[in-house]
């Protein structure tokens, strides 16, 4: 039988400092934690938490055990698709998400231990979730987009983050808790309402019948729960009124309107999913037993994506993901995991029944996953790990925390400061290149993929500038952005961006041999969202009396991007622009060939995607010189 040893509790300040720290760590920060900086904070947050653990005579010991082991083999398996992986980037920033997660879960556990530990925790979480609700509101009321995405910037993972909100506020309020949760349970479900997400109302739904199954029902539950219905809809519909009166020409949608019949009929979004997930079966069935490579989905997809309108860096269901990333041996180990995670809970519950509410957020959470994005958000995924760590439950026994979780705080923040410093060094090459110092861009860029981890989209980024300088003399330029092409190619052989770089130096060199193999490489990687990629091919394939061929590949390309099209993919801001220069040509091109009805067509459609585009401008005035009548 084990010992169960005899101790000191933590001091109160040390258990609130742990707490504060995974806090920190699970806070929706940039972009929902997908920022590096966001990375960064959450690393070192953990890493404070646990040297602060460390310095502690004995906290709660987590046993070693089929958990412990699905969880390590889980993570071994994505580790070892960056064998195979489609992108090393993408596999290695999915292991360092699930190496914090697995952190900030032993922190939380070994928190658990300490009475009212739960009860801290779901204080620091209110906390974040109270600031993520003030930041959403504001953007709500000041921003354009019509429904509340906080520091998301996307609504229905702003949904999820708030349900355990929502369902631990109520229920201290019903257990006979002060007035705050009350006032927090409203703020809550004003907020969830706001976002107006289907997917995420539905979980809730899921949830709160089962809390009212479980709980004992009383006359005290039915008007809490009247009246917290009745407040969200009085803050959220306040919320419309006051945006539309602070912005009277803004688009404003009430609370509720997308479930409407009409909403439904017209929307995309279940057809979309839909052919999301048919995507990663097909991912699934060329890579059975391995896999694509852990995070690899938004690689690949584009091979497998069946029509424009349906881009997607997500396949919106994280089981369905992780079978196309990991192969049968992945999701195997993921449903491992996810059993002995769901016995451990259940043996919290019975013996800390007060964990209903959390344990109900948490588990609408991972119902949610398999319904949109939320698993690639790390503070989501974070924020599951404290609550998982602070429910699951074994036999209680006590030791010192041993030195290897600081060591692994410490590791796991190697690559993440590495890809901070890459990002920095990113953004100043941006900047620079916004400003036109593309020499000094180039450096910038250059520095950007000098760590041990970077995106390989920085090395395109320096060949970009180095295009540019070639552009403007500089023959040695091209060489190099020819050499940093290739190079991305190798690290990333899916995104075309980078054989569309190799196509435009070849073409700059003289080579247009080269340069068409390369474009119809980079439109084989990616053949629907990016109709630049058509445009250079034609216009070379035109330059070098390949006439008919690009005709084929411009009109290929446009006849994928129709008015509805166009419309849904509003949010790209070059679209329109590309649009009508691959229009503009296509029309130059028949005009040239004496097609003069197709040439007034195309150069109609040109100025309808873009009035200011130069090249349809040109083509515009060409031939309103040229008789109607003639042929």
């Amino acid at each position: 039988m084990e010992e169960v040893v005899t101790r000191e509790p933590l001091r109160p300040i040390i258990a609130w400092s742990v707490a504060i720290c995974l806090g920190a760590a699970m806070a929706p920060w940039l972009s929902g934690g997908q920022e590096p900086l966001a990375a960064l904070i959450s690393g070192f947050a953990l890493l404070m938490g646990s040297v602060l653990l460390w310095q502690q005579p004995s906290v709660r010991r987590l046993k070693v055990g089929p958990m412990m082991y699905g969880y390590l083999a889980f993570v071994a398996w994505g580790s070892l698709s960056l064998i195979w992986t489609a992108n090393r980037y993408s596999t290695l920033m999915w292991v360092i998400g699930l190496l914090l997660a697995g952190l900030a879960f032993r922190l939380a556990y070994a928190l658990s231990g300490e009475e009212d530990s739960l009860w801290r925790i779901e204080w620091v979480y209110l906390a974040t979730a109270l600031g993520f609700v003030a930041y959403g509101g504001y953007l709500y009321l000041s921003g354009g987009y019509d429904r509340l995405t906080g520091s998301f910037y996307w609504p229905n993972p702003a949904a999820a983050y708030l349900i355990p909100g929502i369902l631990i506020a109520f229920d201290r309020w019903r257990r006979g808790g002060r007035w705050w949760n009350g006032a927090m349970t409203a703020v809550f479900g004003a907020a969830f309402l706001l976002t107006d997400s289907r997917a995420a109302l539905a979980t809730l739904a899921v949830a709160a019948v089962i809390y009212v199954i479980v709980i004992r029902l009383t006359k005290r539950f039915w008007i809490i729960f009247v009246f917290s219905v009745a407040a969200s809809l009085g803050v959220a519909y306040g919320m419309v009124a006051l945006r539309h009166a602070l912005q009277p020409k803004a688009v404003i949608s009430v609370p509720g309107s997308r479930l409407s019949p009409a909403s439904a009929v017209n929307s995309q979004s279940g057809a979309d999913r839909v052919t999301y997930l048919h995507s990663a079966v097909l991912i699934w069935a060329d890579h059975p037993i391995l896999g694509a490579g852990a995070g690899a989905y938004p690689d690949v997809h584009p091979h497998y994506q069946i029509r424009v309108i349906s881009a997607s860096a997500s396949a919106h269901n994280i089981y369905v993901q992780t079978l196309a990333e990991l192969g049968l041996v992945g999701i195997l180990l993921m449903i491992w995991l996810m059993v002995c995670l769901v016995f451990g809970t259940v043996r919290g519950l019975v013996a800390r029944p007060l964990g209903m509410a959390a344990t109900l957020g948490v588990g609408a959470i991972w119902l949610h996953f398999g319904l949109d994005i939320d698993a690639q958000y790390p503070a989501l995924v974070l924020l599951i790990a404290v609550f998982g760590g602070s429910l699951y439950h074994q036999r209680l026994s006590f030791k010192p925390l041993g030195w290897w979780l600081p060591l692994g705080s410490v590791v796991v923040l190697i690559p993440i400061v590495a890809l901070y410093y890459s990002d920095t060094w990113n953004n100043r090459g941006v900047a620079a290149q916004a400003n036109g110092d593309y020499a000094i861009a180039t450096n910038d860029f250059l520095h950007a993929h000098g760590y041990i981890f970077y995106n390989p989209d920085v090395l395109t980024a320096q060949g970009i500038n180095e295009y540019t300088l070639a552009q403007l003399g500089n023959k040695a330029a091209g060489n190099t952005a020819l050499l940093l092409a290739r190079s991305a190619e190798k690290q990333d052989p899916n995104d075309g961006q980078h054989y569309q770089l190799e196509g435009r130096t070849l073409a700059l060199m003289g080579d247009r041999a080269g340069a068409i193999k390369a474009y119809e490489a980079a439109l084989q990687a990616d053949p629907y969202n990016h109709p630049e990629y058509a445009y250079d091919l034609a216009l070379v394939q035109s330059q070098i009396g390949q006439s008919a061929a690009g005709l084929v590949a411009a009109d290929t390309m446009l006849a994928q991007y129709p008015t509805a099209v166009v419309v849904n993919r509003s949010a790209d801001p070059s679209l329109r622009a590309n649009l009508a220069q691959l229009a503009a040509l296509a029309g130059s091109i028949r005009l040239q060939n004496g097609d003069l009805a197709g040439a007034r067509k195309a150069s109609a459609a040109a100025l309808a995607f873009d009035p200011t585009s130069l090249r349809a401008q040109a083509l515009a005035a060409v031939l309103a010189r040229v008789p109607v009548g003639a042929q």
